[in-house]
């Protein structure tokens, strides 16, 4: 018997019960579904239980909320999925992007209309990809070569995950150099 979601994967960026559950009719229904966690508090469920006292602290041993709210799915910490396996995470990553870098994409989201950011207009485009990308996966850059081999060109980096430039900027910075030379 099919399975309709089998070839869809998912990444989970949720806690408590709404959208887990969510998830986990996903996985039910075949998807792959990666729970995305802080790495030192994970999901606030796990902490607690629900007992004939309401909902009180979790005493230790199997959490049987947090098992079925999660049923089917692989857990991460946001670490593992957006760094490379023993790539350090630089202190001021979990404070979140700088404010210049985020007027920089709100501007470059703003001349540019959204179309054209899927599509990847009619300019050549170089495709930066981390070895280890969880969130954005290097066969997702090898379909963009196959639909525009005669403008994408992917350069894969090792030892690196989702956070390639921040992992690997002096390699992404000779990358740019060499393709714009």
């Amino acid at each position: 018997m099919p399975v309709p979601l089998e070839r869809l994967k998912v990444l989970e960026v949720a806690h408590w019960v709404a959208a887990p559950s969510a998830y986990a009719i996903m996985a039910d229904m075949g998807a792959e579904v990666v729970k995305i966690e802080h790495p030192e508090t994970g999901d606030p469920v796990r902490s607690v239980d629900v007992s004939s006292r309401g909902v009180v602290q979790h005493s230790g041993g199997i959490n049987s909320i947090f098992e079925l709210l999660n049923r089917g799915k692989q857990s991460a910490a946001v670490p593992e999925t957006l760094f490379a396996p023993g790539n350090e995470v630089p202190e001021w990553f979990f404070d979140g992007r700088s404010k210049e870098a985020a007027d920089a994409s709100r501007l470059a989201l703003q001349s540019t209309p959204p179309i054209e950011w899927q599509l990847g207009g009619d300019k050549p485009m170089l495709v930066i990809q981390g070895a280890y990308d969880k969130v954005a996966v290097p066969e997702n850059a090898e379909i963009l070569r196959r639909i525009w081999p005669d403008r994408v060109k992917v350069e894969i980096v090792e030892n690196a995950g989702h956070a390639v430039l921040i992992e690997r900027p002096r390699e992404v910075a000779e990358i740019i150099k060499k393709y714009l030379s």
